[in-house]
């Protein structure tokens, strides 16, 4: 029985506030620990995974006859690590626990939703292997920031590689381990879960979670397409429009077989939602000045035309391509895929609640700002189980993009992009 609307969008009503609710009463588990740090109850913990992991790193650095590196403690409490005349702050983080803890937070819910066909205890034992992994990789972030920064190439280690590098290797170790848990040796062997998967692989579940997970690659096409040719930026991502625009090129070709899911926007709604996202973005994200400089520096040392072309096409792509991408992502087939995967366990309007809640964290985790987007990815989310459906949260995150582009351009303000 399908719920008519008026339960739809009481359910996304009820999500949409317990999830901030969640917000409001769980921090972001890397802040949550860096506090814990901080406060002194999990310091020496802390100061074990710490000290492991820069001793890798200087192990790495040393293999490679890379020079002495040296470290002292700032003002601050944090580590600083010097190689040559390049020097990086070691904040909490850095230890590795944020990586590692958000590849086993996916890596468990996936075990849960999968935990009838898998083998879990040997699943368990996957989990451990990627934990280890993201560990080892985090360490040679580490070695390889030192190095490219003392060898000539300061910007691109304290920008490009090191905001990109993290998440390249999470995300590609979490899907080599999701793709090694449905491998033969690790399903599980007794004939209710074979019985259990042909049920939920019927040619009409097969069909929609096809469809479902198309809406899904363009963005993640667009994402590692970002990552790795994030990698090698400076002050500023020239080559920003490449992975944007293979992404709308992806859109394009489909745009006849999506063009339903948008169709009967109301856009009043939306746009009040998108400029309120707008507010309170910029409300919860400070402005980096420092960032800003850099970005400035580099925009006035470029070709004027190269400039312009960048501003105008970061623009455009901020506006229309990246929130109709992200939204048919996290909105259309993500949302779908929860609901249709919660529905046996949390029933209809239980299902609609996780598919608001689920994506919107899963939408702030791949921000810079989680918090903020966390709570954008909500409101999108509660849109979407309205009258305005998932048109209108396209709407809504195009005016918040638009919005936010219009006030980089009038205050100034580049760290927002």
């Amino acid at each position: 029985m399908v719920p008519d609307r008026v339960n739809i969008s009481r359910a996304a009503n009820l999500a949409m506030f317990a999830g901030l609710a969640l917000l409001l009463l769980i921090p972001y588990p890397g802040n949550l620990i860096n506090f814990l740090v901080r406060d002194g109850t999990l310091a020496a913990a802390h100061e074990v995974l710490q000290n492991a992991t820069l001793s890798l790193s200087f192990s790495m650095l040393h293999a490679v006859g890379s020079g002495q590196s040296h470290t002292v403690m700032g003002t601050d409490g944090y580590p600083l690590v010097s190689l040559a005349d390049f020097q990086v702050r070691i904040a909490p983080s850095c230890a590795g626990y944020q990586g590692v803890l958000s590849s086993w937070l996916f890596l468990s819910i996936y075990l849960y939703l999968n935990r009838h066909m898998l083998n879990v205890p040997r699943c368990l034992i996957v989990l451990l292997m990627a934990g280890i992994a993201i560990f080892l990789l985090n360490a040679f972030r580490i070695a390889t920031l030192l190095y490219i920064g003392a060898h000539g190439a300061p910007g691109i280690a304290a920008n490009g590689f090191h905001s990109n590098f993290g998440a390249l290797a999470l995300l590609i170790v979490t899907a080599l381990a999701a793709g090694l848990m449905r491998t033969r040796y690790f399903r599980a062997p007794n004939s209710a879960s074979v019985a259990g998967s042909a049920a939920r692989n019927s040619p009409a579940v097969v069909s929609e979670l096809a469809r479902n997970l198309g809406l899904i690659r363009p963005l993640v096409v667009m994402l590692a397409l970002s990552l790795a040719v994030g990698v090698t930026a400076s002050e500023i991502n020239w080559l920003y429009p490449l992975p944007v625009g293979v992404a709308a090129l992806m859109v394009a070709v489909r745009w006849r077989g999506w063009l339903g899911l948008l169709a009967g926007t109301r856009p009043a709604l939306p746009v009040v939602a998108g400029i309120a996202c707008y507010l309170l973005w910029i409300t919860l994200v400070s402005r980096d000045h420092d960032r800003e400089l850099e970005m400035q520096g580099a925009l006035n040392a470029a070709p004027v035309a190269l400039a312009v072309a960048w501003i105008g096409l970061r623009m455009l792509g901020a506006t229309l391509v990246v929130p109709l991408v992200e939204e048919l992502a996290f909105r259309g087939g993500m949302a779908a895929i929860v609901r249709q995967w919660t529905r046996d366990q949390l029933g209809e309007i239980g299902a609609i609640g996780a598919a608001v809640i689920l994506p919107a964290i899963v939408f702030g985790l791949l921000h810079q700002n989680v918090i903020a987007a966390i709570t954008a990815g909500l409101i999108y989310g509660w849109l979407r189980y309205t009258r305005a459906g998932l048109g209108g949260a396209v709407l809504a995150h195009g005016t918040t993009n638009c919005l936010l582009g219009l006030h980089v351009l009038l205050t100034g303000g580049w760290s927002y992009w």
